[in-house]
């Protein structure tokens, strides 16, 4: 305030300098340095303000192709695989191979200890033996028998004689007529228990044999896979006591662990020539979002292919899972393989990249910059746009609403923004 009184002081005293006036020069010096230095201050104020504001990169709204990708991890599989197999129960002595070597024919792939083969291999005859034994004595079929049958029709016929003999005999006494009639009574009566009980017997029969006949079958199948057990402990004496591969191949799997005892099922010896798949296991909302014959990135390393996903397998909750044929004339191989998923592509008429989409309670909205004239001159002011978001894919996201292709809206800012902000617009 000072200063400008100051200043209002210098211009009533100021008059036009007369010629050879040093004091009146002095004086109109003063003043002119004073302005001077109110508008580099001006400028140097407005300049500092300028410099202060958020600075903002602008985009416009186009059409475009919104495309949502995931990244997944996939498992390449042989597509025909051979099983190992080994007599169980051997303790493993060491590994001679391991998963993802390749193999031929005939070479070791596990050690075991001889003397545990050859006790294992007797053990297994023994139990053949008991086995076959059962099987005899179960095909064997136990006679029904009949005996107290025939008794019983001997007794029958034998009280019919003397009742008949007795009637015949005019002179025969009524008491022994009596005798003989209630005699012929109780042997029929006790030839019919006696049927009866043959019948059930036969009937008795007939259930034994029927449970015979099921539990023969069981132990004829114990039978073959006891004999397939002593053929592999037998092949694998033969062999020194290691396993071998049985033909050339990638060892995908091994299911062996030295110290440990071994497994039926001691892995997989996959062949090149037939091929590979990868299995992909997709979520239930990957699932939900993901068409047959979407694109699928495959890449192992430094081999490449794009696929069509093919028709998905619906497994729990919504979960999927899907596999996939790769090109045979490439450089597969058994493992992990990153795969780049395309859920879903669109074509939209309106989208702007994700960072110009904001959100809040009221739903989404775009941030745009309007020119307009205000005290300070014209400046760059912020107005929030109400959209709605029709589907966001990767690298842009389609809208609807006000907006319009070719509006500028802010993709970024050097520091957060609003409605009614004064913005400098990046060149």
């Amino acid at each position: 305030m000072q200063t400008i009184k100051r200043v209002l002081r210098a211009v009533r005293r100021w008059r036009l300098p007369q010629p050879g006036d040093p004091q009146q020069a002095r004086a109109l010096g003063r003043v002119l340095r004073f302005f001077a230095a109110v508008l580099v201050l001006t400028l140097v104020a407005r300049g500092a303000a300028g410099a202060l504001m958020p600075v903002v990169a602008l985009e416009s709204a186009r059409r475009g192709s919104v495309m949502r990708t995931e990244a997944l991890a996939g498992v390449v599989e042989p597509l025909a695989s051979l099983p190992l197999g080994c007599p169980a129960g051997l303790t493993v002595q060491s590994l001679l191979a391991q998963p993802g070597q390749t193999l031929t024919a005939g070479q070791p792939i596990a050690a075991f200890d001889e003397g545990e083969v050859k006790l294992a291999l007797r053990q297994g005859k023994a139990q053949l033996q008991k086995l076959n034994a059962q099987l005899a004595a179960l095909g064997r079929e136990a006679p029904v028998d009949a005996a107290g049958l025939e008794e019983a029709q001997y007794a029958e016929r034998w009280a019919l004689e003397e009742y008949d003999r007795l009637m015949a005999d005019d002179d025969a006494d009524d008491e022994a007529c009596r005798a003989a009639e209630q005699a012929l009574t109780r042997a029929r009566l006790a030839l019919e228990a006696a049927k009866r009980a043959y019948l059930q017997a036969v009937e008795d029969a007939k259930q034994a044999a029927g449970t015979n006949a099921a539990e023969a079958a069981l132990v004829r199948v114990q039978v073959s896979e006891q004999k397939k057990a002593n053929e592999a402990l037998q092949a694998l004496l033969a062999a020194g006591c290691t396993l071998t591969a049985p033909q050339d191949g990638l060892l995908t799997r091994l299911e062996l662990v030295p110290g440990q005892p071994s497994a039926a099922a001691a892995g997989l010896l996959a062949s090149a020539e037939a091929g590979y798949r990868l299995e992909l296991e997709l979520t239930p909302e990957q699932a939900k979002q993901v068409k047959e014959g979407a694109q699928a990135e495959v890449t192992q390393g430094q081999t490449k292919a794009s696929l069509a996903l093919p028709v998905l397998v619906e497994g729990e909750g919504g979960a999927a899972k899907a596999a996939l044929t790769l090109p045979a004339d490439q450089n597969w191989k058994a493992g992990s393989a990153e795969v780049k998923l395309t859920l879903f592509r669109t074509e939209a008429a309106c989208c702007v990249s994700p960072g110009a989409v904001h959100y809040s309670a009221g739903g989404a909205y775009v941030l745009l910059v309007r020119r307009q004239n205000t005290v300070l001159g014209l400046q760059n002011l912020v107005e929030k746009l109400p959209v709605t978001v029709e589907r966001a894919g990767d690298d842009l996201v389609a809208v609807s609403g006000a907006l319009q292709p070719g509006d500028a809206v802010i993709a970024s800012a050097s520091r957060a923004v609003g409605p009614g902000d004064r913005v400098r617009v990046a060149a």
